[in-house]
């Protein structure tokens, strides 16, 4: 009565080397493919779309930095260092030039590859869903994501990888 066989962690390097030896249908990554972090995308990403293992992205406002307000809150739940706060603020001021809201491009991010199924926010009240919701149906215009990468806040191999979704 098993339907699909996963795993779920929140490191690539644990991925790649089970992945080398058992075949999975479908990854729970968290906080990995995020505005902050695209280090799986060179390796595993490509690797889990030819093998056809589905990505879930789990933690796309890397613990809750990329969903506040006010550019603090955990990363990685923890406090965030100041070279993470000061990409935040740039993250937020590039989404502000592009009427888009930090959590609506966060979450449109970690959706965003051919090999993401879906996406798992962490939410802790009702306030938290319906923003989420509201952020999710946000269309995010594709400038955005070309101006992130040219300020070197994204891996621009990330816009192709946009580009190639988005088709």
């Amino acid at each position: 009565a098993v339907d699909r066989i996963g795993l779920g962690v929140n490191e690539i390097e644990v991925c790649l080397e089970l992945l080398s030896h058992i075949e999975f249908d479908v990854i729970l990554l968290a906080g990995r493919y995020t505005l902050l972090e695209q280090g799986g995308l060179a390796d595993l990403l490509p690797l889990c779309l030819k093998r056809g293992v589905s990505l879930y992205m789990g933690g796309p406002f890397n613990s809750g930095i990329l969903a506040s307000e006010t550019d603090t809150g955990p990363f990685d739940y923890a406090a965030p260092s100041p070279d993470i706060v000061a990409r935040v603020v740039q993250l937020r001021r590039a989404c502000e030039a592009h009427n888009t809201p930090l959590r609506a491009a966060a979450l449109a991010f970690a959706g965003s590859h051919q090999a993401t199924e879906a996406v798992v926010a962490g939410m802790s009240s009702a306030d938290e869903v319906e923003h989420a919701l509201r952020d999710w149906s946000c269309a995010v215009p594709p400038l955005l994501w070309a101006d992130l990468a040219r300020q070197g806040l994204i891996d621009p191999a990330a816009v192709t990888a946009l580009a190639e979704s988005a088709q």
